[in-house]
């Protein structure tokens, strides 16, 4: 009897455990533990990351500048200088470029360790504050589902990033379009707050926060500039038609973000380098056509198990909270057809840039950002349709149900299933190509390469240097080297960021005979 007793106890125990309702604030504390989990490992690897291609050429004048001043205001000074320059002579993206001559690398060698945790920074606070935003001031949830949506958005953008090494390891692609990609969404979150805001120095704040993201937004890539545009537009419609008069503000971004999409486009510098890609585009018409067929393939290919996973552990997470009506929120979620066809445009329209000018759906770099925007609209429109899917029940699904740790847990299996069964999960999870890295010894041999390469850059200047070509090349870090020839663009970038006279690698004649 007693024995049956403790079993009935035991039982009953592990059953609450098993059962265990998570929502707000259980839930929010397990989704930020399981962020945070996945993300130190990819932080922890960019201790091997090292500089290489337009990270040098871009941050000539910069590391000039701090090398002669070590003064701020003059390393900003020359990264505005670099902006004009490349505004004249290569391409209209002046916010961009303003960043990327601001590379921690000029600083302080050390620096280039902290590009993955900036560029996962930038796009968690955009997921985070999306998730706020839309919840907390849009339908006015005062629960903190908003922290839960945030984190396992900030996870499927990560973990499912289209190629990591050019959105999270190489600074000059990530930002250019990763971070800027998140710069945009805060834009749209801080546009929403500017016109709700009351307080004087509250509206004040978000107008210039507002402002400095449409200059980000409109002189950035253009799938970023454009999806911008389409997303402020619909943003500012739709506050007119809740706010009204109280929206007015709102146009003051949309149009900065305008201006500058215009200043970035009409560039000299983009005629000089459309030059090197004469017959490659296709004509406007052909080019917004194919750019929906990219989105309809391209949604295809990426709804994998693990994307199918994240959604379904959305659904109770949603159902749970439009079903809360204790905060007196009537949105009644109209038109979701209309907002998944507005969202296929935006998705669409991150193509066409590339279809016009290069001839195809886009380099590896630019499709990082169409898949981040992918991943986000799918959870607006999931959590959208499950809205209006609950109002338009009402009352026939009153209790509605919840997630709890069992299923939970079934559904962290079946993704830790999906990494550890797929044919190829290097490249495929971000979290699992970093944590390869951890376990085998390439790139820490690759580093160690850089920096001796780096010493020998360093104490050269004004010399002709040959260098041994990499050995390592891990393809979480590694992009490109130099070449063998001294007046390639990837070797003046870093002759001249070295004051060097010229620099190449060794021949493989020249490598033969140093054996």
């Amino acid at each position: 009897m007693e024995n049956n007793k403790k079993k009935n106890g035991i039982g009953k125990v592990l059953g609450k455990v098993f059962f265990y309702p998570l929502q707000d604030k259980r839930l929010a504390v397990l989704m930020v533990l399981v962020y945070l989990a996945l993300i130190l490992p990819i932080i922890y690897v960019g201790k091997w990351n090292a500089p290489q291609l337009d990270d040098f050429g871009y941050s000539v004048k910069t590391h000039a500048a701090w090398q002669n001043t070590h003064n701020i205001f003059a390393v900003l000074k020359a990264a505005v200088a670099q902006a004009q320059d490349s505004y004249q002579t290569w391409q209209g993206t002046f916010s961009s470029i303003f960043l990327m001559a601001l590379s921690p690398h000029i600083f302080n060698y050390r620096g280039y360790k902290l590009i993955p945790a900036i560029i996962i920074a930038g796009m968690t606070l955009a997921c985070f504050m999306l998730a706020r935003v839309f919840l907390k001031y849009c339908l006015h949830k005062k629960n903190l589902e908003w922290i839960s949506l945030g984190a396992i958005a900030s996870i499927l953008t990560i973990e499912k990033i289209y190629t990591i090494p050019s959105g999270l390891t190489w600074y000059n692609a990530a930002v250019h379009y990763m971070f800027m990609h998140s710069v945009m969404i805060l834009l749209l979150c801080c546009i929403v707050r500017l016109v709700q805001v009351k307080i004087l120095w509250k509206k004040i704040v978000y107008l210039i926060l507002s402002v400095i993201f449409a200059v980000g937004t409109g002189g950035t890539n253009y799938a970023t500039s454009v999806m911008g545009i389409l997303l402020v537009a619909a943003t500012c419609g739709i506050l007119f038609l809740y706010e009204k008069k109280r929206a007015w503000i709102g146009l003051i971004p949309f149009v900065v973000t305008l201006i500058c999409f215009l200043l970035n486009i009409t560039a000299p510098g983009n005629s000089i380098r459309a030059d090197n890609y004469v017959g490659w585009g296709k004509p406007a018409l052909q080019s917004i056509l194919l750019s929906f067929g990219s989105a309809a393939s391209y949604s295809v290919k990426w709804m994998d198990v693990f994307t199918a996973l994240v959604l379904l552990m959305l659904i109770p997470v949603f159902w749970h909270i439009f079903g809360n009506d204790r905060d007196g929120s009537d949105f009644r979620f109209p038109l979701p057809g209309l907002v998944l066809l507005y969202s296929f445009c935006i998705l669409a329209s991150g193509f066409t840039s590339s279809w016009y000018s290069l001839g195809h759906a886009g380099l590896s770099r630019l499709l990082n950002v169409v898949r981040m925007s992918y991943q986000l609209l799918l959870i607006i429109n999931e959590g959208y349709f499950i809205g209006w899917l609950r109002r338009m029940l009402g009352e026939k699904c009153k209790k509605g149900f919840t997630l709890r740790l069992s299923g939970f847990l079934i559904l962290v299996v079946l993704m830790w299933g999906t990494v550890h069964f797929h044919h190829n999960p290097l490249g495929t999870f971000t979290t699992f190509s970093a944590y390869y890295y951890i376990r085998v010894p390439q790139a820490a041999w690759y580093y160690n390469e850089y920096m001796e390469r780096r010493e020998i850059l360093e104490t050269s200047a004004g010399q002709e240097v040959i260098l041994v070509p990499y050995q390592n090349k891990p393809w979480l870090f590694f992009i490109e080297d130099i070449t063998e020839d001294p007046d390639d663009w990837r070797n003046s970038g870093v002759s001249r960021y070295y004051s060097l006279s010229s620099v190449r690698l060794m021949t493989e004649e020249e490598l033969e005979r140093t054996e």
